[in-house]
């Protein structure tokens, strides 16, 4: 059976709440969640399936608003676009929820409209049910497939206005204004400190607007195709050349993280000091992620609702620490690159940093990096190794690095995983890699400089003057290079993200 490396930093658990107190979750009959909010340790959640507003509090989880006793021949209720009293108001798509003037505001996508809902009914905030691009006063107003929702410091509404490629504007006084045309299907949105960040998701970018600036933050979905389509992807890195799937969710830490719910790709993603990384994804142990749409913080807590598994889940959001890794080592900003990245995983209490690492260690932090590139690589493969079964931990890694030929066994055919991996082998392994993925490997020193720079193994001798031409490996203070000595765990942490770094990964 095949098996992929597991790269997942931090662990989802099922919302909990006092209404959880008991180890329940919320019980959205089969909802698709759209839209949360937070309303102080209850939450609203916007269900496009029932075509409700549910509340989960202390008392439990329960219809807030809409009614869904009309159904069709197969039990599916029915949409309709009808105001009035919570318990008899009707809803064709609610999608996303925002607190505005004492209550709150839902995007109701279908019926091209913003709603509004306090403690006894639902209204129409604004629009007037056609479709279209007017500005206006309430109800003069229209859209076209509204989604998104975000409340400015004022108290004012962002509308992403979604048909219309638009960014809307409701103040309090109940005007619309259009602030921003030409998107891509916008979707999410978040205010924070004076800007408005904008999932794309048309485009797979995301985008920040201050002050009628627009800049893009991260994603590049190149240029639309022939039907007028733009490229999408999964790969981490490095902000202008990262890549998502339709992002459709946004919300963004008092620190300036901006976590992105990357919908296409199952995924929610972390962009940070100019750089996108993967917080978590669906995986065989977190099936619940599948869709995600809505996000939203407390405090160190990130709130994410799925939209087609109806799951409301939490992520930590706190990078893993280790109890024999201080801020004062060497390798410690290594080690902290290393996690935020996905390169070793936040598991355990030590991270052992002296001890010798191993050859099956070095490649699945290797096969990580690879995840970083490419997010849909699969790490496995047919390659057979003498020392390898399915039984083996690190059976995937060593057939992935096999058939990406960057480990070719031993002179028996073994993968020899728990072996300590010498200096000459780690950088030859870092060297096929590169030249497999056809990046640049010019540049040699020439290793007589060192005492011992003869010593170093034929088969690695090239690897060697590059690594050292590049700084990946340095000689001792007594002018060796000790090729052929073993590298510690934290060594090849800190060569690694060195190494990331230079190609700009």
């Amino acid at each position: 059976m095949k098996r992929l490396i597991p790269f997942v930093l931090l662990i989802a658990i099922l919302l909990s709440t006092a209404a959880m107190a008991a180890g329940e979750a919320p019980d959205f009959e089969e909802g698709m969640i759209s839209g949360i909010a937070a309303d102080g340790d209850a939450y609203y959640a916007a269900d496009t399936y029932n075509k409700v507003i549910w509340r989960v509090d202390a008392s439990g989880t329960r219809v807030y608003a809409g009614d869904r006793t009309y159904t069709d021949i197969r039990g599916i209720v029915i949409a309709d676009y009808y105001d009035g009293e919570l318990a008899k108001a009707r809803f064709m798509e609610p999608w996303a929820i925002s607190p505005f003037v004492g209550g709150w505001a839902v995007t109701d996508a279908s019926a091209n409209v913003v709603r509004y809902f306090g403690d006894k009914t639902v209204e129409t905030a604004a629009g007037s049910g056609e479709a279209g691009l007017v500005d206006g006063f309430c109800l003069n107003a229209e859209f076209s497939h509204p989604t998104g929702l975000a409340t400015d410091d004022s108290g004012c509404l962002y509308i992403a206005d979604t048909g219309n490629g638009a960014i809307r504007y409701l103040n309090t006084s109940g005007d619309v204004s259009t602030v921003l045309r030409g998107l891509s299907e916008p979707t999410g949105l978040c205010w924070f400190g004076g800007s408005l960040y904008i999932a794309e998701t048309g485009r797979s970018r995301i985008l920040r607007l201050t002050n009628g600036n627009l800049e893009v933050l991260a994603g590049d979905g190149g240029q639309p195709d022939e039907y007028g389509v733009y490229g999408c992807g999964y790969s981490d890195g490095p902000a202008a050349e990262a890549l998502f799937e339709h992002p459709q969710g946004i919300a963004v830490a008092e620190d300036g993280t901006v976590y992105v719910a990357d919908t296409g790709n199952a995924a929610i993603r972390r962009l940070k000091d100019g750089r996108v990384s993967t917080l978590v994804r669906s995986s065989s142990t977190l099936p619940q992620l599948t869709a995600p749409r809505s996000l939203l913080l407390k405090g160190t807590t990130l709130v994410a609702a799925d939209s087609l598994t109806g799951a409301i889940l939490e992520f930590d959001t706190r990078l893993h620490s280790f109890a024999d890794v201080s801020d004062a080592d060497w390798f410690a900003p290594s080690v902290k690159e290393a996690l935020i990245r996905g390169i070793i995983a936040g598991e355990g209490e030590r991270f052992d940093p002296q001890a010798p690492m191993t050859r099956a260690d070095f490649v699945t932090m290797l096969a990580n990096l690879q995840l970083c590139l490419e997010g849909d690589t699969v790490i496995d493969g047919g390659f057979a190794f003498t020392d390898i079964t399915d039984e083996t931990p690190y059976a995937a890694v060593a057939r992935w690095s096999g058939d990406f030929g960057i480990i070719t066994g031993t002179d028996t055919g073994a993968f020899a995983g728990d072996e300590p991996i010498e200096r000459q082998q780690l950088v030859t392994i870092l060297h096929r890699f590169v030249t497999i993925s056809g990046l640049d490997t010019s540049g040699s020193a020439d290793l007589a400089a060192f005492s011992d720079g003869a010593s170093t193994s034929a088969y690695a001798r090239t690897s060697m003057g590059w690594a050292v031409e590049h700084h990946i490996v340095n000689g001792f203070p007594d002018g060796t290079l000790a090729p052929r000595a073993g590298a510690t765990r934290a060594q090849a942490v800190k060569i690694i993200v060195y190494f990331m770094d230079m190609y700009g990964f």
